[in-house]
């Protein structure tokens, strides 16, 4: 669990401090629009603590994910 949590740190600090490149490698590896990953990115919260917040926002993101394409079993 400490290697993970500090993976997760890692990567949220890069995102933060890469902020762009983070939306480029986003765009290339979903084929989703610029608008879109935005989009998403504003619907997630890096903190590992999981709050009911939290729970509705992953079913406002499994809504998204079908509605695109990207997830096709519920």
């Amino acid at each position: 669990m400490e290697k993970f949590l500090k993976v997760q740190k890692n990567s949220v600090e890069y995102i933060e401090n890469n902020l762009e490149e983070s939306f480029k490698i986003t765009l290339q590896e979903t084929g989703l629009s610029r608008e879109d990953v935005k989009q998403m990115y504003n619907w997630y919260d890096f903190n590992p603590e999981i709050k009911d917040s939290d729970i509705d926002g992953l079913k406002k993101i499994k809504k998204f994910l079908s509605k695109s394409g990207m997830l096709e079993k519920k």
